[in-house]
């Protein structure tokens, strides 16, 4: 059975495509990747018919994504044969793309270290617009928080996702930290809007721009004290 009959065909594509890009890759260059692991090792004619991307840019994407490891040349049987190129396997690149990351915050660690002290926070009030980040967000306050209570007014949308975080036996499997034993959950139902206060932090939604929803997260004692006395 040839490769393109196997199991890595029923990949939803369009799916596929927007982590690729979320995970950094162009549009092009995640077109290239998602139609060389779908039909396999191939000749850059047969990439670009399948992918879509236009022949007079495909040439210099394919040998960005050789320099960044995602995908490989395979050698050809000889000189007449046109090279032939194939993508790496889903999991080394994610090992790729965790190796750029680490790197990243190490390169940005050391730097913020060494020029710490002309740096001067203005974090108390932020708009998050992507929801990865504010997953991530969320991820990173309940890791690092002491209290055991939380407050929140949860729409329709956002009431599975944050209680899931604060069940035990209820983790999701992307969530990657230790759920709390034990967590005061307080609802206020019937309201149209994602309300997380914990310890000193508050994250709330601000309004629906097009089609991204923003949220106001803000770490300022004084307004969270006034925002508790008005929940109880």
């Amino acid at each position: 059975m040839s490769q393109s009959n196997q199991s890595k065909e029923p990949i939803d594509g369009d799916a596929a495509l927007n982590i690729l890009m979320e995970l950094g890759l162009t549009l092009y260059k995640s077109k290239i990747y998602r139609s060389l692991y779908i039909i396999g090792p191939k000749p850059i004619s047969d990439i670009a018919a399948h992918s879509g991307v236009p022949s007079n840019k495909i040439y210099k994407l394919i040998e960005e994504l050789q320099d960044e490891g995602f995908i490989n040349e395979v050698i050809p049987i000889d000189s007449k044969t046109p090279k032939i190129y194939r993508a790496v396997e889903p999991d080394k690149f994610v090992k790729i793309v965790e190796n750029k990351l680490y790197n990243l915050e190490r390169h940005l660690k050391h730097y913020r270290i060494r020029h710490s002290e002309k740096i001067v926070e203005h974090t108390d009030y932020l708009i998050i617009r992507n929801k990865n980040l504010l997953k991530f967000q969320i991820i990173d306050i309940i890791k690092n928080s002491e209290s055991k209570e939380l407050y929140y007014l949860p729409n329709k949308r956002t009431t599975d996702y944050v209680n899931d975080l604060y069940k035990t036996n209820k983790t999701l499997e992307y969530i990657p930290i230790e759920i709390k034993d034990s967590v005061d959950n307080k609802y206020a139902l019937n309201v149209n809007t994602l309300y997380i206060l914990i310890d000193d932090y508050l994250i709330t939604s601000l309004k629906s721009s097009g089609s991204a929803d923003e949220y106001l997260l803000v770490k300022s004692r004084s307004f969270i004290e006034l925002q508790k006395q008005l929940l109880l």
